[in-house]
């Protein structure tokens, strides 16, 4: 609605790991095919969504390590997701390989590490102050933020926070 970017990868991160992992909990290559395209597809929201093939990299030799045989009866399916990912990002992928500033100067823009609050108060203070703002542009203190509305309205809110002190109680049952 605004035309934030960065805001789709989330939404694509979840789709991805979802029909990743249901392709590898059940083995059909449907759900590699849709994991693949919406892996590929991520690589023109925002720079960040660039590591997504790491995740997957991550959980893949995670079962390596822990279900070898699992692992080689899903390795067609994990290389067809990859071919199909790299295949429909390969303008954007190409982009960045010829013209890497274009990529790694955002990057340095925004780096949190440039911010002069930094170096005064420390990585920690500075990140505790940004997560407790964007706690309250959630429900609490809403009027001096960018849409001049709170994202969620006092009711959901108290419902959000009720549910995620609920999930964070229960962490270790979730399966």
């Amino acid at each position: 609605r605004s035309g934030l970017r960065f805001s789709m990868v989330p939404l694509l991160e979840i789709a991805l790991i979802y029909f990743w992992g249901r392709g590898w909990r059940e083995g059909h290559f449907r759900y590699f095919v849709v994991a693949g395209t919406v892996m590929g597809c991520a690589f023109y929201t925002y720079l960040v969504a660039l590591l997504l093939p790491f995740v997957i990299l991550i959980l893949w030799a995670h079962q390596f390590l822990l279900a070898r045989s699992v692992w080689r009866a899903r390795i067609k399916g994990a290389l067809l997701a990859f071919g199909i990912g790299v295949l429909i990002g390969m303008p954007r992928l190409l982009f960045f390989w010829f013209y890497p500033n274009a990529a790694l100067l955002r990057a340095t823009q925004v780096s949190l590490l440039q911010n002069p609050a930094v170096q005064s108060g420390g990585l920690v203070r500075v990140l505790g102050e940004h997560l407790l703002a964007d706690l309250k542009m959630i429900g609490l203190e809403w009027q001096g933020g960018f849409f001049k509305q709170p994202l969620l309205d006092p009711l959901f809110f108290v419902l959000f926070a009720a549910g995620l002190v609920l999930c964070l109680w229960h962490w270790n049952k979730i399966e």
